[in-house]
């Protein structure tokens, strides 16, 4: 599912397209803190665009914890500051138990917070 995932991507999605999960940055001095997902990740966005779901496959029994801990998910092409756009996980609608036999992708539904943007380190 990873490899069917990166190849989704690489013929759907813009070159060069981050995702990051985010969480509330408590003892970092920073306003999130990040997890970046390098692969096996994919997006299936709404008619409108500012919706979409995270599809992501990995069998890392860390991820849980990630999961469970972020609040949202910071996703596009770098701009000129090096800034993508941020949206709002919602909390009844994501995976939190690890996904098992044929459905083997965790599952995050999201929308656009508007004005917000996340600074890539």
């Amino acid at each position: 599912m990873q490899t069917l995932n990166n190849a989704l991507r690489s013929a759907f999605l813009p070159t060069g397209s981050r995702c990051f999960l985010l969480k509330p940055g408590k003892h970092t001095g920073l306003k999130y803190e990040s997890f970046e997902l390098v692969s096996g990740w994919n997006i299936e966005f709404s008619e409108y665009r500012q919706q979409f779901k995270l599809l992501y496959a990995t069998n890392d029994p860390a991820f849980n914890d990630e999961i469970f801990t972020s609040s949202f998910i910071a996703y596009g092409v770098a701009d000129a500051d090096g800034e993508i756009e941020v949206f709002s996980i919602h909390p009844d609608k994501k995976d939190i138990v690890p996904p098992t036999g044929t459905n083997s992708q965790w599952k995050v539904y999201v929308d656009k917070v508007p004005k917000q943007r996340f600074l890539i380190p």
